[in-house]
């Protein structure tokens, strides 16, 4: 069950980003809040996956926040991880249909990092999400199947959660919200604490 503020913060809140999943997600959770891309060459290779989208997180919010000093400006980043392998957004059908190939019968692991900032207050916070997830034994008609309905080529694995995503997906432990892209629960601890601080 997602926690809810109903608006009650001392500051405005930015969103760094313009991905649909992350715009919903924070309106499921009652907040009123700006959207204004970042525009950052993200990191593509860091000897940690969970590191690389602390840092990529943390260059979306910083690119914002000096333009928004006064609210907290939230950037996020998404990292999928099959083994040692990062499996990022894919190039074309082929690659996307080679990646959900890889993660067929497999557990992997979603891991979403974010990164608040509040410039005014001298308040930084940064801190990622990992929740597994378990994928079905896929045919290659399944695989066709999920890529004529998604297309999910702006999506870090080739999938989607929120969306058809019971063709592939066998089970979830952990925060289901982290998958889609943001984790709303430990994001409403941060906005709960930032709330007493300012």
């Amino acid at each position: 069950m997602r926690m809810k503020l109903n608006n009650n913060l001392n500051f405005d809140v930015v969103l760094a980003s313009q991905s649909p999943r992350r715009i919903e997600l924070l309106e499921k959770l009652n907040i009123s809040f700006k959207v204004k891309q970042a525009d950052v060459d993200e990191l593509k290779d860091y000897y940690l996956p969970a590191l690389l989208v602390v840092k990529n997180a943390d260059l979306k919010s910083e690119s914002i926040s000096s333009l928004f000093p006064d609210s907290l400006v939230l950037g996020a980043d998404t990292v999928v991880e099959l083994g040692s392998e990062v499996l990022g957004k894919p190039t074309d059908y082929s690659a996307a249909f080679n990646m959900l190939k890889k993660l067929s019968g497999r557990k992997h692991q979603v891991t979403t990092a974010v990164s608040l900032k509040l410039k005014s207050k001298n308040i930084n916070c940064n801190f990622a999400v990992t929740t597994d997830v378990s994928f079905k034994t896929l045919s290659d008609e399944v695989i066709n199947e999920y890529l004529e309905l998604e297309k999910p080529y702006d999506k870090a694995g080739s999938y989607g959660i929120q969306s058809n995503g019971d063709l592939l997906i066998e089970a979830v432990d952990g925060d289901i919200d982290n998958v889609i892209g943001l984790p709303c629960n430990r994001l409403m601890e941060s906005f709960f604490y930032i709330n007493m601080l300012t």
